[in-house]
């Protein structure tokens, strides 16, 4: 479940809507747009618990987690900096022989993070993390 502070849940639902990527419906507000994604993604629950719990149709649902989706997704081009092939490797990898050899091509960080992901049944071997999760 994602842990937004109500007020970092509104910046996020006003700097959607000053870029006009979302904006009121006739029928569901910016504010629970948002809050279906939210849920959505937090909690993973299946569409008909969604429709029941805000009280709107699975067409709805998923046409307002599909827009707020591509919203947050168009976010990245002014948020996200992706490293450059002239950024310079940190000092304390570069310099320790036991983590250069596997990071002098990294492009980015790695931070303990483990998106699910769909593979090939074949090839699911090479992707299981620690947990023997999909990742």
């Amino acid at each position: 479940m994602f842990k937004l502070h109500p007020t970092t849940f509104m910046k996020l639902r006003d700097e959607l809507m000053e870029r006009y990527l979302i904006r009121d419906s006739c029928y569901v507000t910016a504010t629970e747009q948002l809050g279906i994604f939210m849920y959505a993604m937090g909690h993973g629950v299946a569409s008909g618990a969604m429709c029941e719990h805000f009280q709107h149709s699975s067409e709805t649902i998923s046409k307002h987690v599909r827009k707020v989706t591509k919203a947050l997704a168009s976010l990245h081009f002014i948020y996200i900096k992706l490293p450059s092939l002239t950024d310079p490797v940190h000092p304390r990898i570069r310099h320790d022989d036991r983590f250069y050899p596997y990071f002098k091509d990294a492009i980015g960080a790695i931070d303990g993070t483990h998106v699910p992901t769909h593979i090939l049944r074949e090839k699911q071997a090479r992707y299981r993390n620690r947990k023997e999760v999909v990742s």
